[in-house]
Parts: C-alpha cells; sequence; structure tokens
C-alpha cells in the first residue's frame, strides 16, 4: 500500500474534500480548501483509483468532517417567536422578548435552558419594562442585560434592564442616550461583553444605520455607566450583524446597509486602547489568492454566531431569500470553510448560544411563520439525515 491515505468527504452542494491521514491530525481548514479548489478542475477520477483509496481509508477517522444538526424535541417555552434576545450566566442560558408575528404581540418573558434540566420560566420582567424585540443582550458576572429595541407601537427604545441570576429578579439601569447625542434609541444592533463591560454597536435608529460603539459599566455611579468607545468602529454601518467573543476579543461580521450586505470583517480588541480595531480578510471573493474562491455565500444579514471549541460558526440570515448555509471560521489563518447546510426550515432573526461545550440554535422567522425549535450543532459529525 502507498505512503499515503487519503480519505473522501462528500457534503452537500458536492463538495469533495481529500485529506492526507497519514499525517498528523491537525484542524487546518484553510489548508484543506486550498487543497479542494485546486482539484476543483479535476473532472473525472478513474473509478478504480477510488475505490482502492477508500478501501485504505475505511477504518481511519476524518480530520475534517461536514457537521451535523440534530434537532431536539425541547421547544421553548412560550410562543413562537422572532427577534429574541439571549445570553448565558454559568450553565444557562437565558432567552426572551421577541415577537409573534402572526399575533402582532412583543413579549417581556424570560426563560432559562440547561441542557440537562430544560427549559424553565422565570419571572417576567416588571411593569416599567416594555414589551420588546429586536435587542440586544450581555452578561456580566451573575447578571444579564437587555436593552434597546422595539414597542408594540413600533417605538424605539433605550433604556437598559438587569436581570440578577441569582434573586430572578430586575432592576433598571441608565439608559443608553446618557453616552450622549449620538447613541440614539435603536434596533438591530449588536450586543456583547468582555471581562466586566458590556458593549453594543451600530444598529438602525429610524434615520439610518449606525457604525458607532458604546461600553457599559454597572459598577459606575447613575448616569455615567453608558460611554463612546474611542476610536469607535472602522467598519461599515450596518444593522442585522453577527458578533462572537473569543479569547477577550469580538468579531464582527455580516448585517446590511440599505439593502447591501457588508463584506467587511473585523476584530475588536478593548487592551489595545489606541487602535483596538483590526480588519481581517473580508468574506466575500475579493483577492486574487485561491483561498477566497469558494467565498460566495458567506455574507447575510440577521444570521446567529457562535463559537464552539476554537471555532466559530455562523449559519442562517438573509441572502436572497432565507439562508440555510453554515460557515466555519478558522481563529488560527483567518480563513472560512464550508460546513452542513442547516437542516430545518431557512430562517432569519434566530438567536444562538453555547454552553457546557454545546451549541444551540432557536426560533427565528421566515415570512409570516414564527419558529421555537431547538437545534443542536456538532461540528465533528458527519451529516445525517436521519436525526
Amino acid at each position: 500500500m502507498a505512503d499515503k491515505i487519503y480519505s473522501f468527504i462528500f457534503e452537500k452542494g458536492s463538495k469533495v474534500h481529500f485529506n492526507d491521514l497519514s499525517k498528523p491530525h491537525t484542524n487546518n481548514f484553510s489548508k484543506n480548501f486550498k487543497a479542494m479548489k485546486q482539484l476543483k478542475y479535476a473532472f473525472l477520477l478513474p473509478a478504480s483509483f477510488v475505490l482502492i483509496l477508500l478501501s485504505c481509508s475505511q477504518n481511519n477517522p476524518n480530520p475534517l468532517t461536514s457537521g451535523n444538526w440534530v434537532y431536539l424535541n425541547n421547544s421553548i417555552l412560550g410562543d413562537q417567536r422572532n427577534s429574541a434576545v439571549s445570553f448565558v450566566v454559568g450553565n444557562n442560558a437565558y432567552v426572551g422578548t421577541g415577537y409573534n408575528q402572526g399575533k402582532n404581540v412583543r413579549y417581556s418573558d424570560l426563560f432559562s435552558f440547561n441542557p440537562t434540566v430544560g427549559w424553565l420560566q422565570l419571572v417576567s420582567a416588571p411593569a416599567g419594562f416594555t414589551p420588546r424585540s429586536n435587542a440586544v443582550a450581555f452578561s456580566i458576572g451573575t447578571n444579564g442585560y437587555i436593552a434597546l429595541g422595539q414597542d408594540n407601537s413600533n417605538n424605539y427604545l433605550a433604556d437598559t434592564w438587569q436581570y440578577n441570576t441569582i434573586t430572578n429578579s430586575w432592576s433598571q439601569k441608565d439608559n443608553f442616550t446618557v453616552a450622549g447625542p449620538n447613541a440614539t434609541a435603536r434596533i438591530d444592533a449588536m450586543g456583547f461583553s468582555i471581562n466586566t463591560l458590556g458593549y453594543v454597536m451600530c444598529g438602525f435608529d429610524g434615520g439610518g444605520n449606525k457604525k458607532d460603539a458604546y461600553s457599559f459599566d454597572p459598577t459606575l455611579a447613575a448616569g455615567t455607566q453608558w460611554k463612546a468607545v474611542s476610536p469607535s468602529f472602522n467598519g461599515g454601518k450596518r444593522q442585522g450583524g453577527i458578533v462572537w467573543v473569543y479569547k477577550n476579543k469580538a468579531y464582527i461580521v455580516t448585517g446590511t446597509d440599505n439593502g447591501v450586505l457588508a463584506f467587511d470583517f473585523t476584530v475588536f480588541d478593548p487592551t489595545n486602547t489606541t487602535t483596538p480595531w483590526k480588519s481581517l480578510r473580508n468574506i466575500n471573493n475579493y483577492s486574487s489568492d485561491s483561498y477566497d474562491d469558494d467565498y460566495t455565500d458567506i455574507v447575510r444579514d440577521h444570521g446567529v454566531g457562535f463559537v464552539l471549541g476554537d471555532s466559530a460558526y455562523i449559519t442562517l440570515g438573509n441572502n436572497g431569500g432565507y439562508s440555510l448555509k453554515t460557515w466555519g471560521y478558522d481563529f488560527v489563518h483567518d480563513t472560512w470553510f464550508r460546513k452542513t447546510n442547516f437542516e430545518k426550515s431557512g430562517r432569519s432573526n434566530s438567536i444562538a448560544f453555547t454552553l457546557q461545550g454545546q451549541s444551540f440554535v432557536t426560533t427565528g422567522k421566515s415570512n409570516s411563520q414564527d419558529f421555537d425549535d431547538l437545534n443542536q450543532w456538532f461540528p465533528y459529525q458527519d451529516y445525517n439525515a436521519n436525526d
């Protein structure tokens, strides 16, 4: 037998990966995709050669797998909805607010989810909390925070609320507008936290999309909790973007501005006070190199993103229709790689979260339908249409 052993991985869309299994296992997805693109012009392989290689590799594990989505028979409590929020504290994810198209109603409820316990309904927000959708959420310590959004009269909101996961209680914090005249009430912003601060950036305020960024510190005195981040975001204006946090850095990608999908990609490092924003490689096929030749459908708006292990993933959203395309991101090489399409109905305005080493996607909308199904992502399993 030859010294090198190869495996073939067939993915949706007739993609074929050739993996050298005689080499040490790596997570270098960019090299695998480069190899795949170099071979895309070899239209025919002798059948006998394929069979020999397959027989050599059948007892070896594949370094790369397509990934597998599994529908869980564990829908969220309450009504189906879209444009909800989520945050994670400890071993629990918290999901709340959102909009139901059929009932034309927005919510102020809150639920917790634990993979072992399931869903629990928590105390709803107090009377002063306006039911909303298209808000942002993040967590700091044992508290979760919900801010901004849109009410049932389509007014944009600027208030901030704290949920204490220990006492199951709510309290109001500074309005977003204390950060200055540019800190306007808005929807479809991005929220995240790094260490002891929360952050909100971009979004739509009725007059246009924004490209600003603000920090939130709940330990500061009332009237000073929100501050503009300086220098501000160096990317383009957008709403409906995706942000995730990895190793205390935030990654900002996708979104739309006046119907044009964003293709820039930025990382934010708050410890770098001089130049906290760094541009990464675009998410479209813009370079003369081969690594981005397949970057045809990463762009989208109102999708979801999350980190699992040492890779990030995005899925769902709008891109000429409801997208099912799932992409992974390699932090080391700043490259993207295809994974298995989302296996349930296409949708936008969903939420995603990772806890206890597991990633989940739930809720969302498509046309006039809202969702409450719960789907789990297994990036290192082969695609299985029967689960």
